[in-house]
């Protein structure tokens, strides 16, 4: 697979969990964060804070 074809899939994955976390946040009215977790994307709500050190891509805020 070439390298920009590994970049939509990943940026589809991005978008797809942009999406949840934003979802996540209006019905908890919490604030979440989108991270990498190796080859993957993640989100978790900014409060509690995890144990594990996390760097942060973007956060979504409750609208």
């Amino acid at each position: 697979m070439s390298c920009g074809c590994q970049n939509k899939i990943y940026s589809k994955d991005y978008e797809r969990v942009k999406k949840l976390a934003q979802k996540m946040a209006s019905i908890d009215q919490k604030a979440y964060f989108i991270y990498k977790n190796k080859d993957k994307y993640d989100f978790q709500a900014v409060y509690p804070i995890s144990d594990r050190v996390l760097e942060a891509l973007e956060f979504v805020l409750p609208v």
